[in-house]
């Protein structure tokens, strides 16, 4: 399992508990016992932030030059960052104004 696929389970294991309790309580109108509606919300939960422990320590276990490229790509297009269009927001105020 490489970081990202790892990294993309944290918000969804929590999603996933909800979509089953709402699930067997919605369509099929049935109570889960109440042992395994804590068993299935607390571990949703801890397994979610154990995965992000594991990218935590991953990430910075690597050296100092390293850990930038452990990001994902960003968003902006290569057209734009190589004709030099940038935000407003990088810039301090003095260089918006006038």
């Amino acid at each position: 399992m490489t970081e990202y696929t790892l990294l993309r389970w944290i918000p969804l294991l929590p999603l996933l508990a909800a979509v089953i309790h709402g699930l067997m309580l919605g369509l099929f109108r049935s109570r889960m016992p109440r042992w395994s509606v804590i068993a299935l919300s607390c571990g949703s939960v801890l397994l979610a932030f154990l995965f992000s422990a594991a990218g935590f320590f991953r990430l910075a276990g690597l050296p100092g030059g390293e850990s930038a490229a452990a990001t994902p790509p960003s968003s902006t297009p290569t057209s734009l960052q190589s004709s030099g269009v940038t935000s407003n927001r990088c810039r301090p105020r003095s260089a918006t104004r006038g």
